[in-house]
């Protein structure tokens, strides 16, 4: 009989009950802000786009069913967030609402000039 207890049961050890904590990333770690993530994943991968990371500039607008983010580049470097036909910023778009389906709300993504 005592093979069908739980091993923590068997050793003396108690398991640990801890609540699921819903922002719980892949890897186990815990995302601070969850609407910080979605604005340092489009910052991150305009950075890693353009020529000058200085010039990135994300802004963040908070509605009750939805989050706007507001990329803002350099002149210079604003073919290269687009890309051609817009494919890229398709791209990036699709990555950020695989990203923000976690947490229930819609994420739009607007490059202003």
């Amino acid at each position: 009989m005592d093979f069908q207890r739980r091993a923590a049961d068997r050793y003396g050890q108690k398991a640990a009950q801890q609540p699921r904590n819903p922002y719980r990333t892949l890897n186990g770690a815990v995302a601070l802000g969850v609407r910080n993530v979605e604005k340092d994943l489009v910052e991150y991968i305009a950075k890693s786009l353009v020529d000058d990371p200085d010039g990135v500039e994300v802004n963040l607008i908070e509605g009750e069913k939805s989050t706007i983010l507001e990329l803002r580049v350099s002149q210079d470097d604003i073919g290269k967030v687009i890309g051609k036909h817009g494919r890229i910023a398709k791209a990036v778009r699709t990555i950020l609402s695989a990203s923000a389906t976690k947490t229930g709300k819609r994420v739009v993504l607007e490059i202003l000039d």
